[in-house]
């Protein structure tokens, strides 16, 4: 993964993606999640037209699983229930930084503000009441999903 392909990511508008302005500028539009292990960070997108892209620090992006209709599915899906998951928990920010190791960073896009909330990874695996585990889960089955869409393809 460059940086230049990560912060193009938080530089789109809802227009970008979808070919117009939106009404709600309020609504997520799409969402990033980011963990740093020990080898490096990765970074899984979900957009609303349901593009769906894994970024890897080492370079093993995985860009375009949008086109299978499953991945994009799920990654529409993701992102229409953003509201519900960043709510109370998002703060607004202006910049991105990538997570600590072992904590996961959540970016909610949205044409007014990036919003961010973050939870150490250990938490979310293991507290399923957590807010936040549905997201981290449903995220988790994107990048699986997406990887063996690819795969499959290749």
């Amino acid at each position: 993964m460059t940086t230049e392909s990560r912060n193009a990511v938080f530089k789109l508008k809802s227009k970008d993606v979808v070919g117009a302005e939106n009404e709600h500028a309020e609504m997520v539009w799409g969402i990033v999640m980011e963990a740093t292990y020990d080898d490096g960070t990765l970074t899984a997108v979900a957009l609303i037209d349901g593009t769906a892209s894994l970024l890897n620090s080492k370079g093993d992006d995985i860009t375009g699983a949008g086109k299978h209709d499953d991945v994009a599915g799920l990654a529409s899906a993701i992102v229409n229930g953003g509201d519900l998951f960043f709510a109370g928990y998002g703060e607004a920010v202006t910049e991105t930084p990538m997570p600590d190791a072992n904590n996961v960073h959540f970016y909610f896009l949205t044409d007014t503000a990036i919003l961010k909330a973050d939870q150490a990874e250990e938490e979310l695996m293991e507290e399923h009441d957590h807010p936040l585990a549905p997201l981290y889960h449903t995220m988790q089955l994107l990048m699986s999903v997406a990887q063996e869409k690819m795969e499959q393809a290749a």
